[in-house]
């Protein structure tokens, strides 16, 4: 077996600055449970994010969001600054929805240390947004983007998420794009969250067919749009173990501060509720839960991983 609990090599540091957003997708942990009454919109305060901070290790980027959109934190800039100050990472973003806050807002983080700016868009077709990514307003999403990319500093990253119900929409989505501004496009699988709570799979994940009918799309689209680098994201396995290193790469601080494998499995009980605000993330990877979780995760996938887009395909 490849994957042992000795090879963690932390890569990136994801920290979940808020759980609160202004949207409602269908596809969010956040909505899922929220309908269930079983989620709370906690934001994470900068005084928390500074005891966090003395305890991550140096790494190549530090991610600042979770399950939320960070830019409802409304101290959001200051935590970019302090990870800015630290010197700790070779660079630091967050994914928003780009719909939470105004220009200037970006330009205060952007001015604080971000080092780029991930978008999440889904469609700029107001039907299938409606149906993907609910709350969203296409018009002002596409402005806002504009916007952005004309007034910050920093690159802009586009993040599309692709499932069944926008799979035909995507070449209108990626063609506006292409008129806004210059970006390079991650188009990745969508990830059934409801499987996380052992509930019945929502069935909106392509299967292969639909999957090679994307990669032939980016084949096709990428000589078309000369603005747009089109990158379509494979599943993140390593080595003999056919599975995500994720949990020894990738590790996931939530927004009470309590370390999780990653940014799919970001409950707690994992590894036993280890606050990184007490005890330094490396050495909490050494207690004997979050030890014993990734042994076993090293010999066999959980049942909880098998919605994620990075799951083996069974």
């Amino acid at each position: 077996m490849s994957l042992r609990w000795g090879d963690i090599s932390i890569d990136t540091v994801q920290v979940e600055t808020t759980r609160d957003c202004n949207l409602a997708c269908p596809g969010c942990l956040r909505t899922l449970r929220k309908g269930m009454g079983r989620w709370s919109d906690d934001r994470m305060s900068a005084a928390l994010f500074s005891r966090i901070l003395n305890h991550l290790p140096a790494c190549r980027v530090l991610i600042l969001n979770g399950t939320g959109e960070p830019m409802l934190n409304p101290e959001i800039a200051d935590i970019v600054r302090q990870a800015r100050d630290s010197g700790k990472f070779q660079g630091i973003t967050f994914n928003s929805n780009g719909l939470a806050r105004g220009v200037d807002a970006y330009l205060d983080v952007a001015r604080a240390g971000l080092g780029f700016l991930s978008i999440s868009v889904d469609s700029l077709t107001q039907a299938v947004a409606d149906k993907v990514r609910a709350g969203t307003k296409v018009d002002k999403l596409a402005g806002r983007i504009g916007e952005l990319a004309r007034a910050l500093p920093i690159p802009i990253t586009i993040t599309s998420v692709v499932c069944r119900e926008n799979l035909l929409d995507i070449g209108e989505t990626l063609a506006k794009l292409n008129d806004l501004g210059r970006f390079t496009v991650f188009l990745t699988d969508w990830s059934d969250v409801a499987q996380l709570d052992f509930l019945d799979p929502m069935a909106r994940r392509l299967d292969d067919k639909e999957r090679a009918f994307l990669a032939a799309l980016v084949t096709k689209l990428g000589p078309q749009l000369p603005n747009l680098d089109l990158v379509q994201t494979q599943p993140a396995l390593r080595g003999k173990a056919d599975r995500c290193s994720a949990p020894f790469r990738h590790p996931f601080v939530d927004a009470e501060g309590y370390l999780t494998p990653c940014c799919t499995l970001t409950d707690a009980h994992h590894y036993g509720q280890v606050s990184i605000a007490e005890t330094p993330l490396l050495e909490a990877l050494g207690l004997p839960q979050p030890a014993r979780w990734l042994e076993g995760y090293a010999l066999a996938e959980p049942l909880a991983c098998r919605g994620c887009q990075h799951a083996i395909r069974r």
